[in-house]
């Protein structure tokens, strides 16, 4: 919910520049989480009458969701993982709520085997986050790993991309996987990154 102060509809209250000014108070409310990179809405022209907001203040009962099998969600604010082994690859989810439950199904999927069948390399860990360029057109996203991080690696804020569009992050959060679920116990070194990652919360 963004609770705000403004004026009425133009058609019911029409305003010109000599107009008396008046406030009102207002609530927008949301179907999905959002952040300070959504307030982007800083007063507009209605006719002649120049409408401006002060007190503009934000209130949230969301939560990041749980997702089965996997353990978190740790929070890292506005930064993503930048990790220096263990990335699979990302995905972005165009016009799709929060859901983290889809970064799962994903996860499930990437597992590596040789010819043998032996596991070479699983995703155990999920990033989700939704991103934003140039402070707008917030995409849902994942980056998966092989292995298992915490906030020690969560220093990517954002970038300048080669076109020149400054991209944000907000909501990001982690979850790994529950070793009860790895497919392999040859995943040890990532056992023991496990109990690194929870000493660390």
């Amino acid at each position: 919910m963004n609770l705000t102060t403004g004026l009425p509809d133009p058609v019911l209250c029409p305003g010109r520049s000599t107009s008396p000014s008046a406030t009102l108070i207002k609530c927008a409310f949301f179907n999905q989480p959002i952040s300070a990179v959504d307030a982007i809405n800083d007063g507009q022209y209605i006719g002649e009458f120049e409408v401006t907001f002060a007190g503009s203040t934000a209130f949230s009962r969301w939560k990041a969701p749980e997702v089965y099998g996997f353990e978190g969600p740790v929070s890292f604010g506005g930064a993503t993982i930048h990790a220096s082994s263990g990335y699979i690859r990302m995905e972005t989810f165009p016009a799709t709520e929060y859901n983290p439950e889809r970064c799962a199904e994903t996860c499930d999927d990437l597992i590596e085997y040789d010819d043998e069948g032996n596991v070479l390399s699983q995703c155990l860990f999920i990033n989700s986050y939704v991103k934003y360029t140039n402070g707008v057109a917030g995409e849902f996203a994942c980056a998966y790993y092989s292995d298992i991080w915490n906030h020690s690696q969560a220093t990517n804020h954002g970038q300048i991309d080669g076109d020149g569009n400054i991209v944000t992050i907000a909501l990001s959060y982690g979850y790994w996987l529950m070793p009860e679920h790895w497919a392999s116990t040859s995943l040890g070194p990532s056992a023991d990154r496990e109990d690194d990652f929870v000493s660390k919360l």
